[in-house]
């Protein structure tokens, strides 16, 4: 139920609905602490009270918890299980790793950063597939050839 109210077709969060949502319901959650004061005003009757308290506490809270728990859930990463990206997530990830070898060459660690950055281009690229594995090989080697250039071993090529 909640997927398809904060999913879209292509499978992406629709983020601007999913954050009023979480407001509204962090904000019921309030009201139902405030609400919880009166609850003193019922003490004549038990039953009446009891039921005040659990639909403050139960009810009002409920809808945020449900909604964490749905992000969590629909989030969560197994110890050994391997990840699966998606075309949009991975494309993102090498953009990234592209764009800090870029920044790695104005840092005083330029060896380090681009050693670290190959380690990582070369762990996307193990675990892609299909044609984003030509992707994920093509930005692991134009790192390894910064890291080589930096290290001395080859010049960059003239053209």
């Amino acid at each position: 139920m909640l997927t398809a109210v904060f999913v879209d077709a292509s499978g992406r969060l629709k983020r601007r609905r999913l954050f009023h949502a979480v407001f509204a319901c962090v904000l019921l959650a309030l009201l139902s602490t405030l609400l919880l004061i009166a609850a003193p005003a019922f003490a004549g009757n038990e039953l009446v009270q009891g039921i005040w308290v659990l639909s403050c506490v139960f009810f009002m809270k409920m809808p945020l918890v449900m909604i964490l728990w749905w992000l969590i859930w629909r989030n969560k990463e197994l110890p050994g299980r391997p990840v699966e990206w998606s075309h949009d997530e991975l494309a993102g990830i090498l953009e990234h790793l592209l764009r800090q070898a870029r920044y790695a060459a104005t840092a005083n660690d330029e060896q380090a950063r681009l050693a670290y950055l190959s380690g990582e281009a070369w762990h996307v690229a193990d675990r892609a597939g299909g044609d984003a594995k030509v992707d994920a090989l093509t930005v692991a080697l134009q790192i390894d050839e910064r890291l080589a250039v930096v290290r001395g071993s080859t010049r960059p090529p003239r053209g």
